[in-house]
Order: structure tokens, then sequence, then C-alpha cells
């Protein structure tokens, strides 16, 4: 996966996060992006996929995200920290509904994470709640994962199915925002850590 950023400012609150921020990741690299809390990860996760407004240029793949974030979308699997599902779809009526904005859908996925498929989404559990916005991201099988805090209120055998999932995509195709580098070191990342 190829990103540029390019004197990136992004603000949150009124506050500046990062001040003409600049940073080029090559073609094989992966990327681990460290800081303490509040310190401007998930704004540059979200930056990244074209989901926070900033001043500068970003180049993802080759695409500009300001002018082509759909494109974006569609070729990366995201898991962001914070998600918003349909509350009273079952969870195979919404994933049904995503995937038919899909070419590919691996149904697999989903039993690999033992997810009842007839569970209002509104009763799953946080963690529950985690192993749908994997199965959503993985399913579709994308091209790159961005990923903040994946791993957040797994339990310790979904944790492992998902880390082995990962392997896969360890060749220059990952963006990951976490607390536990410990837990990815197989991924050899580039590293950005934020003050």
């Amino acid at each position: 996966m190829r990103l540029i950023l390019k004197d990136i400012c992004i603000k949150h609150n009124n506050l500046s996060v990062l001040n003409n921020f600049n940073f080029e990741l090559k073609k094989f690299d992966n990327l681990m992006i460290l800081g303490s809390n509040g310190s401007g990860k998930t704004s540059l996760i979200k930056t990244i996929i074209g989901l926070n407004p900033y001043a500068g240029e970003i180049f993802f793949e080759g695409l500009n995200t300001k002018k082509e974030s759909y494109l974006l979308k569609k070729m990366n699997g995201v898991i962001l920290e914070e998600s918003e599902f349909p509350e009273n779809l079952r969870v195979d009526e919404y994933l049904d509904f995503v995937k038919s904005f899909y070419e590919k859908w691996n149904n697999s996925i989903m039993s690999l994470f033992k997810l009842n498929p007839s569970k209002i989404i509104k009763e799953l559990s946080r963690g529950e709640k985690q192993k749908l916005k994997i199965i959503l991201a993985l399913s579709h099988e994308p091209k790159n994962l961005i990923m903040d805090e994946p791993l957040q209120n797994l339990d310790f055998e979904s944790e492992k199915v998902f880390l082995k999932l990962l392997k896969k995509y360890s060749q220059g195709k990952i963006i990951i925002s976490t607390h536990h580098p410990e837990k990815y070191r197989f991924i050899k990342p580039k590293k950005i850590i934020l003050k």
C-alpha cells in the first residue's frame, strides 16, 4: 500500500491535532499509529479514509482522499473504534444489505467468529458488535485493512481468530492504531508516534 500525507492539518473541537504533518509509506510497508489517549490516533485514521475534514493532501494507493473517498471505502476494509449500526435489524439482514454493495463476499468469515445471525443488533454485546465490525471489514476481501483498536472488547478466542486472519494481510496492506503494539509485531510496521 502506498500512502502520502502532505502538510496535513487536523483540528478536533477547534484544537489542533496535527499541524503540517508529513509522512510517506512505501508500497510494501504496514503502518502502526501509536500515542497516548487523545493524541490524535483516531483522528488520523478517520482523516486517511476521508471521514474527517483536513487541510493538506492525502494520496492513498494513488487516489486523492478528498476527491475519491468512495473508491477508497470500497477497496479497503475499515474497523473504527466507534461505529453506528441500524439497531433494529438482525445481523443477517444488515450483512445482506452491506454485501449488496460489493462484487465479492466471503460468507465463511461470519462462521469463524460464531456470531448469531438472527440476533437483533441492539441486543449484541460490545464484543459481539466488535465481531460484526470485523466481519464487515474482512468479508468483502478488501485490498487493505485500516483499523482503529480492532481487538477492543474481543474474547480471547475471537482475538486469536482475528490475528490469524490478519496474517493474510501482513505484506504492506495494514494501517492500525493501537495501544497494544506487542500483539501486532508480526506485521513489522513502520510507526507514527503521536504526542
